[in-house]
């Protein structure tokens, strides 16, 4: 779902220049406003993004011990399909210590798959897959993780409107 997003973005921005915002929702999370208010309120805000994020501490619905290791161990298994599979994979790893290491810098994030961010956002974000050093990095992390990368992040913080 991050690649196809990715992808669908880099074509919509290099198709359209004038585009100032990206919004992506699902069919059960379209606008309640008519979609002129949305256009109306994202050209008084150019700057802004919009985006739900949290960090695996901020967020009390995480039950059990895969908060911080959903960052660090491999999912090779489908919870859903194989939970057997999943559930030895992740005892086996535990056992043997077997961790990715966070990059130093690198804060992982929860939250909303649905978002609304500016054009400058989304190319820093398509930035992580042309730079050969930050393609490890991201290897294995989703979208929030990339929206929130301090190194290219801090360039957009005053205008980041991150919701709790």
């Amino acid at each position: 779902m991050v690649a196809a997003t990715q992808s669908a973005s880099a074509q919509i921005l290099e198709s359209n220049p004038d585009i100032s915002h990206l919004y992506l929702a699902s069919g059960s999370c379209l606008p309640l406003r008519p979609i002129d208010e949305l256009i109306g309120y994202l050209t008084k805000h150019p700057n802004k993004d919009f985006i739900a994020s949290a960090t695996t501490r901020d967020v009390p619905w995480i039950i059990g011990s895969l908060a911080e290791e959903r960052f660090t161990l491999n999912f090779p298994f489908s919870w859903k399909s194989n939970r057997r599979l999943f559930d030895v994979s992740v005892a086996l790893q535990r056992l043997l210590k077997m961790q990715r290491k966070i990059p130093e810098g690198v804060v992982p994030h929860l939250g909303s798959q649905w978002w609304c961010l500016t054009r400058d956002t989304m190319k820093g974000i398509l930035m992580t897959h042309k730079d050969k050093s930050l393609i490890g990095i991201f290897k294995g992390f989703g979208f929030l993780t990339k929206v929130t990368f301090k190194p290219w992040r801090d360039g957009i913080a005053a205008r980041l409107k991150v919701a709790h």
